[in-house]
């Protein structure tokens, strides 16, 4: 096979996929794989990103890239280099998805500022990629109109909130949590014992797990302990 020829000159011609010998680059087009990873390092991207436990800066702007262009102008816009902090939303409450070990450069801001500092951004020809999902912002306010209740008061609301009453079915022992049979034939098990559900029982076990639901996601809101 014959070897394809090498389009871009900016390339280390040992790392080159289409220049080392024995080594065939499929992909004319693209060529060099030295140009190709040189040129991924130069995006100038900016990625925006909640940082769930942060009530006074959600918002982390982040930029992965380490060339010298991009470092001095990162700098000049208010950029720190730091570790990847924890961002993201995970279903039944605030986690990370991802915290990376690596270096990366961080500007925090509010969502009230974040459309001037994007608009900065972007006059420095950043591309923005916003990671952040309306509802993460909404949880994310939810979470904050807690906070802002003041320790004492989330205290005291913590103290007088208790939990759903058990349905009467359920009650007498151990119950798994689940729901077994089909449609109209539906039964659970309580402490061993098989008991067989009519539809008023099954409103009341879907009303209770609402309600169980809503009950832990408020005492967890309120127990929160907010590090910034």
């Amino acid at each position: 096979m014959a070897q394809i020829g090498c389009t871009q000159t900016a390339c280390v011609h040992n790392d080159c996929l289409v220049c080392r010998a024995e080594s065939v680059h499929l992909d004319p087009v693209q060529g060099c794989k030295s140009f190709l990873d040189r040129s991924e390092a130069e995006k100038r991207e900016v990625e925006v990103r909640l940082a769930p436990f942060s009530m006074s800066a959600p918002v982390v702007l982040l930029v992965r890239s380490n060339a010298p262009e991009i470092v001095r102008e990162a700098l000049s816009m208010g950029f720190t280099r730091e570790k990847e902090p924890p961002t993201g939303f995970f279903f039944l409450g605030w986690s990370k998805t991802t915290q990376e070990k690596n270096l990366v450069w961080c500007r925090r801001t509010t969502f009230s500022d974040l459309e001037g500092v994007i608009s900065e951004i972007g006059s420095h020809g950043y591309e923005v990629k916003n990671f952040i999902l309306e509802d993460d912002r909404k949880k994310w306010e939810a979470e904050k109109s807690v906070y802002d209740l003041g320790k004492a008061e989330r205290w005291r609301q913590l103290q007088e909130m208790a939990p759903p009453q058990l349905p009467r079915i359920l009650s007498g022992g151990y119950w798994n949590g689940k729901v077994y049979g089909s449609y109209g034939k539906e039964f659970v098990y309580v402490g061993g014992e098989k008991r067989k559900l009519t539809p008023y029982h099954m409103d009341e076990i879907r009303n209770y797990k609402r309600k169980q639901k809503d009950y832990r996601q408020r005492t967890r809101a309120l127990s929160l302990c907010c590090p910034v």
